[in-house]
């Protein structure tokens, strides 16, 4: 399972930690690991926000 986030890798993952929830994801997608982001991905696929 894994966890996409708006957020910077090291806030989710202080997060997940602080709720013992790390050990529930694989995978982590943040803030850097992409190119476009939120809205403007949704633009890209043609659907609104």
């Amino acid at each position: 399972m894994g966890v996409v986030s708006s957020k910077r890798r090291l806030h989710v993952v202080n997060e997940l930690k602080s709720k013992a929830l790390d050990i529930l994801f694989d995978v982590i997608v943040a803030q850097e690991d992409t190119i476009l982001h939120k809205s403007r991905s949704l633009a890209t696929c043609g659907k609104s926000p």
